[in-house]
């Protein structure tokens, strides 16, 4: 049966399988694009300050940049990761929030786009920071 034809949305879909309110699909636009922005801020300063600076997406866990063995080898393996991360996030922020005025993009596909492309960027993000710590400390 064609969703379209039957005057369901994406999001109607998705309120319906998932469960989900408008609340929740806030809440995450918020989350998202905090991340994002954070994440931006933290690989802008890093470029201006060239040293590892305290930052929370930055390090795998239990780990600080006083602890790295080679910090200027680990800046160059995590800031080209950090920038795909944050701005796959930011951009995932805006989409959804444009979503919310222009019903084009709230299609099936654009909706699971949105939601699923920034939690598997996310998942190669930790894989990412696993292996760092493996290697730089």
């Amino acid at each position: 049966m064609n969703l379209v034809l039957a005057g369901l949305t994406a999001q109607n879909v998705a309120d319906m399988v998932m469960g989900t309110s408008g609340l929740i699909s806030l809440v995450y636009l918020v989350v998202i694009l905090f991340f994002g922005c954070y994440g931006l801020y933290g690989v802008i300063r890093l470029k201006k300050e060239q040293y590892l600076i305290p930052h929370r997406l930055m390090y795998p866990n239990y780990h600080s940049g006083e602890d790295c063995a080679d910090p200027v080898e680990y800046m160059d393996y995590i800031l080209p990761r950090l920038t795909i991360l944050s701005v796959s996030m930011l951009l995932s922020g805006l989409f959804i929030f444009f979503g919310y005025f222009i019903d084009a993009l709230r299609s099936l596909i654009m909706m699971l786009l949105l939601y699923v492309v920034p939690f598997v960027v996310f998942l190669w993000y930790s894989a990412c920071l696993k292996k760092a710590a493996k290697k730089y400390w």
